[in-house]
């Protein structure tokens, strides 16, 4: 039997962050487990990302804007194409689609589209998926099979098992773990640990998660350095982040795809909506999950009712309590690939 190949386009860093890229590489990890090869097709440099998320892609592309008219001749058996473009139009998605389905004479392959916000009617694919907290309905073209909802969240594979972490700060002061993202495109990470330092009578140690060194490592190391304990780590791979999940007892994170990873890790937090596809998710973690969230726009750094927020989640757990988000699972990518796997044509 030919082995099955799978194809990602999406790109990422800078203003798009890695969000989009991290839960390509869950469901590559995945499709990798089942013996399928992958391949990402991206204008982005995969290069600035950690080693696991580089190593779930077997094939790797670096393509320029004009090359949508191109399918790359290593990619014209493909079985699937995955995309997560967020600022594509129905007719960009369209366009790759046909060029891929055009490469088989068969037309042999099932497009996937992941999509956020519900702003596009996603025609161009056959299955479209959309993982927002309690999403059971949508306006998507009914021609689509729609994967709606949380039970189809891609979680890296690290996450079903931590690593062991040796770390514990010292009694009555809260380790509190910040992950905005793995660009932290603006430069929120430095305001939040300035409102965690101006907050009395509660001491954290932060556990500061980012993708890569930025040019305000020294502003960064400032703060960092003002606290008692803190962690500051970079380019980490998910066994890694789920094990200092597991070690912090709350959360401040970007409501995206990191929502899923602390849900997962059974960890409270605070959630920043940062840009416009984590606003309906934003609103469901308030409505379902009952977590703070801090409404921003555009990189916005007037931080209305944050200190609120932050003594409101540390007042709301006992000792060791976590929280249970038991509709969260590490089955989402499985789940996704069983209708993949079954829709494609013989």
């Amino acid at each position: 039997m030919r082995t099955k190949k799978i194809v990602f386009e999406c790109r990422f860093g800078k203003e798009e962050g890695w969000g989009h890229l991290v839960r390509c590489s869950a469901l590559a990890q995945a499709a990798q487990l089942r013996g399928w090869r992958t391949c990402l097709l991206s204008g982005s440099k995969l290069n600035i990302a950690p080693a696991e998320i580089q190593e779930a892609f077997d094939i790797r592309i670096e393509r320029d804007g004009s090359s949508l008219d191109v399918c790359p001749e290593e990619l014209k058996d493909a079985n699937a194409l995955v995309i997560d473009e967020m600022y594509w139009s129905d007719d960009d998605i369209g366009r790759l689609a046909n060029v891929f389905k055009g490469a088989f004479n068969s037309g042999k392959l099932m497009s996937v589209g992941i999509d956020d916000m519900q702003r596009r009617s996603m025609r161009a694919v056959d299955i479209v998926v959309n993982t927002q907290l309690g999403l059971q309905r949508a306006s998507y073209n009914e021609r689509c099979i729609q994967l709606l909802g949380e039970k189809y969240c891609m979680l890296r594979k690290g996450f079903a098992n931590p690593a062991a972490i040796d770390w514990r700060p010292e009694k009555n002061i809260i380790p509190i773990l910040i992950m905005l993202g793995g660009t932290d495109a603006f430069g929120l990470s430095q305001q939040v640990l300035q409102e965690l330092l101006s907050i009395e009578k509660i001491r954290f140690a932060p556990v500061l998660i980012s993708g890569n060194a930025t040019e305000q490592d020294s502003d960064l190391e400032r703060l960092l350095s003002s606290f008692s304990d803190y962690n500051w780590l970079c380019k980490m791979d998910s066994p890694q982040i789920a094990g200092w999940m597991k070690a912090c007892r709350c959360a401040i994170i970007g409501c995206g795809s990191s929502t899923f990873e602390v849900a997962v890790s059974s960890l409270p937090f605070v959630g920043l909506s940062m840009v416009d596809n984590q606003i309906e998710m934003a609103r469901a973690i308030e409505k379902h999950w009952k977590m703070p969230v801090i409404h921003l726009r555009n990189g916005d750094t007037a931080f209305y009712r944050f200190r609120e927020s932050i003594l409101k989640l540390v007042t709301s757990f006992e000792n060791e309590k976590r929280r249970s988000f038991e509709e969260i699972d590490s089955q989402g990518s499985n789940r996704i690939l069983n209708v993949v796997e079954k829709s494609i044509p013989d």
